[in-house]
């Protein structure tokens, strides 16, 4: 069946509710509660009168749905389908980010990549640490630019970005940079 009209579909996401969210290039975000059949239009707020992209999708272990977009972080009820900025200290300090992806850990500190800012690390207590490349430091995030974020079971945290991986455990701090190299037994392969 054709639920949703889009033929341009970007971003797919499933919440533990089963709810289907969508982002589309020409239609506004949707979810589709796959129980009741419901298809609902998901309103977001512009910080700066352009309009919103989402970037990716997270859903945290007390099934809070956050949105990840080019103007920061929304959350968005599975019920209602109400959505509000978070992090509005992040916006405040550093400027909207255009967000690549969001994680928290067990510890609950939240780990926000961007495409242009690096990662941001808010802890429980609200104070935020801005990670950015350096170049001159070997322990140091590999690219300002992170498309990506995962956790594995070991609780390190890998970010790809637009240079390489950068993994880091959160508990020790400090990043692991493996990047392109002509020698694989020491980096990537090269892309030509």
């Amino acid at each position: 069946t054709n639920i949703f009209p889009s033929r341009k579909t970007q971003k797919v996401f499933v919440s533990q509710e089963e709810i289907l969210f969508v982002a589309s290039e020409d239609r506004p975000l949707e979810a589709y509660n796959q129980k009741t059949g419901q298809l609902k239009s998901i309103s977001l707020k512009s910080k700066n009168g352009q309009e919103i992209n989402v970037n990716s999708f997270y859903q945290n272990k007390s099934g809070q749905v956050i949105l990840c977009t080019n103007q920061g972080l929304y959350s968005c009820s599975t019920s209602t389908f109400n959505t509000q900025t978070i992090f509005p200290q992040l916006d405040s300090q550093f400027g909207i980010s255009n967000v690549s992806g969001i994680l928290q850990t067990d510890e609950k500190n939240w780990y926000i990549t961007t495409i242009n800012k690096g990662l941001f690390t808010i802890f429980p207590d609200g104070s935020i640490i801005n990670s950015r490349e350096d170049k001159f430091q070997k322990k140091a995030l590999l690219h300002n630019s992170i498309n990506t974020i995962y956790e594995d079971q070991n609780n390190t945290v890998w970010l790809g970005t637009s240079r390489g991986i950068s993994g880091f455990n959160h508990i020790h701090q400090g990043f692991l940079g493996v990047s392109v190299s002509a020698d694989l037994k020491h980096g990537l392969p090269s892309p030509s």
